[in-house]
């Protein structure tokens, strides 16, 4: 993954000193940071690539980040978490929309739900989440 942004970076012209002192932060919610303690579902190996250079969590309802961050394989990785503060509820969820969409649902008339057009379209052009437009 770091290679083909690194691969576009330079298409753009950045030169490779500059994209070799880039960082990549993974942008993710409280909930998908406590999901990485799962060892069913996440390897040492991803773990230290997600945390290679940091992660930034938006705190979730439901979901308390001083707990996660006490979790026995999220611990590790302290230094290189960074909760962003907030001002705000972020009830928005990737795994809502992931869920709606696959399962007929339409992200877009969900209240509780808010995914730009252009995401939509392209989840939709993708086939993502078993999704199609219809004819």
């Amino acid at each position: 993954m770091r290679e083909d942004v690194c691969n576009r970076l330079e298409e753009f012209g950045c030169t490779p000193s500059t994209i070799e002192s880039t960082k990549f932060l993974l942008v993710c919610g409280g909930d998908l940071l406590a999901g990485l303690s799962d060892e069913k579902l996440w390897s040492d190996d991803d773990l230290d690539c997600f945390f290679r250079d940091g992660i930034c969590v938006l705190p979730r309802q439901g979901t308390e980040i001083d707990e996660v961050l006490r979790m026995e394989r999220v611990a590790p990785y302290q230094q290189k978490i960074h909760v962003l503060p907030y001002d705000m509820p972020n009830s928005v969820s990737s795994t809502l929309v992931r869920h709606l969409l696959k399962n007929g649902g339409s992200a877009d008339s969900n209240p509780s739900s808010f995914v730009d057009l252009d995401v939509l379209d392209y989840i939709y052009c993708h086939g993502l989440y078993d999704t199609r437009y219809s004819d």
